[in-house]
């Protein structure tokens, strides 16, 4: 606020004491239009700028004049401490171009960065995950799948460990479950992928599973199978390792790239089992994998 427009204010507060009546009045009035349009306020005997509360055009009607008022500084302040908590869990790097600096080789290929006005460069360096080839990591994921013909949901889980060869290729191999009240499988699987060496990655793969199945179903055989001291009731189940079985599948999906080390991904597959086809059904889920290092 200008040492004029102030001086201008004290004259006019200094001209309203010597008014009486209605003049008086509506110099007040004045006064509290003129000092709502300069923004300034009385402390302590001295005129200072009142601050201004950035909440009011976010805000509608009573809701806004209830939030106490917020300077653009503390506004900005507030923003910026919300920033770091989130970077201290290692968020911050989704609001950056150069999102993967803690990679070794993405960091030496973009040590300078692109200038600030170079929207080009900024969206490359935003995009390019070419420096993936040679990681290799761990992933968990599960993943959920309906068969209507049994009206049945089978959840997933599994653990795998990916290497990318190539910057548009990746192979894993690990151990899965498929579980539900009455059925599932347990088993190995393997399966390779090609996908866009970009942070937002579409992928197609085709993977193996070997396992063997479990059926849970009524059986009349003479056992005890619930130990509840009753044998071969009604709803008295039995849970055998009855067969093997063994799937293909072509799948789906994307990866997104959350900084140098960890990925997500979601995707679907459809799996064709050895049992028969009304075993083959599509399995949709997601995974989160941690890429420590690179393996030569």
């Amino acid at each position: 606020m200008s040492r004029q427009l102030l001086f201008q204010h004290q004259k006019a507060v200094a001209a309203y004491g010597k008014r009486p009546g209605n003049a008086r009045r509506a110099a007040r009035t004045r006064l509290i239009r003129k000092r709502e349009k300069v923004g300034i306020e009385f402390r302590e005997g001295i005129w200072y700028p009142r601050p201004r509360n950035v909440w009011g055009p976010i805000l509608p009607g009573k809701l806004a004049s209830g939030v106490a008022p917020l300077s653009r500084r503390q506004a900005v302040n507030s923003i910026v401490s919300a920033f770091l908590v989130c970077g201290s869990v290692g968020c911050h790097d989704l609001l950056k171009s150069r999102y993967a600096m803690s990679d070794p080789v993405y960091a030496e290929k973009y040590a300078e960065g692109a200038e600030p006005g170079d929207i080009l460069g900024k969206a490359k360096q935003a995009l390019d995950a070419r420096h993936v080839t040679g990681l290799g990591g761990w992933s968990v994921g599960g993943g959920a799948m309906y068969r209507p013909q049994f009206d049945r949901t089978l959840g997933g889980a599994e653990i795998a460990f990916e290497r990318y060869p190539q910057n548009w290729l990746s192979h894993r191999v690990g151990v899965a479950s498929y579980l539900s009240d009455e059925e599932g499988f347990v088993g190995a699987e393997a399966g390779l992928r090609a996908q866009l060496p970009s942070r937002i990655a579409p992928f197609v793969g085709v993977g193996g599973f070997a396992g063997a199945s479990r059926t849970v179903r009524d059986t009349p055989d003479g056992i005890d199978n619930d130990d509840d001291d009753v044998i071969d009731e009604p709803d008295e189940k039995r849970s055998d390792v009855d067969d093997l079985l063994v799937a293909i599948y072509p799948e789906l999906g994307v990866h997104a790239w959350i900084n140098g080390q960890w990925r997500a991904t979601v995707g679907a597959r459809y799996f064709n089992t050895s049992l028969s086809s009304d075993y083959d059904d599509w399995m949709i889920g997601g995974q989160l994998t941690f890429f420590p290092k690179r393996i030569h």
